[in-house]
């Protein structure tokens, strides 16, 4: 990934991240919300980006698609009208997870937008999906 220009802001409630990339021009400012834990797997993946912690691995779909959509947005910043932030929560995996913390810590301030994305295998590469309303969201542990 190339190097990013943006402002970051650690840590945002105990331990999030928030990163800003500020347009040219006035507009919307919207964000993006990935997570950075980890689960207690063991990682059977030889890969560079492996986990150097041992049955720790980070195996949800969130960050991948996040951290591309930086990059993109880095290398396109002089054509933003608005700004676009991206959050990367902590403790998703365990409620109530840091993104109240966060949140009474000011990562939504200014925000007009979120989007909670996810990548999913299933379908093939460079393919959206979408639908009207809440999507694979879920506020409980079983």
């Amino acid at each position: 990934m190339n190097q990013l220009s943006c402002e970051i802001d650690t840590p945002v409630g105990r331990n999030g991240i928030k990163a800003i990339f500020k347009g040219n021009e006035d507009g919307p400012t919207i964000a993006f919300r990935a997570d950075f834990d980890a689960l207690p797997v063991h990682e059977q993946n030889d890969v560079p980006y492996r986990s150097k912690n041992d049955g720790c691995m980070h195996a949800c779909g969130h960050d991948g698609h996040t951290l591309g959509v930086a990059e993109i947005v880095n290398e396109h910043r002089h054509l933003l009208k608005g700004n676009v932030v991206f959050i990367f929560q902590y403790g998703e995996e365990i409620i109530p997870g840091g993104s109240q913390e966060m949140i009474d810590d000011g990562c939504l301030k200014n925000v007009d937008k979120i989007y909670g994305t996810h990548l999913w295998s299933g379908y093939p590469s460079g393919t959206i999906y979408s639908r009207p309303g809440a999507m694979m969201a879920s506020p409980d542990e079983v």
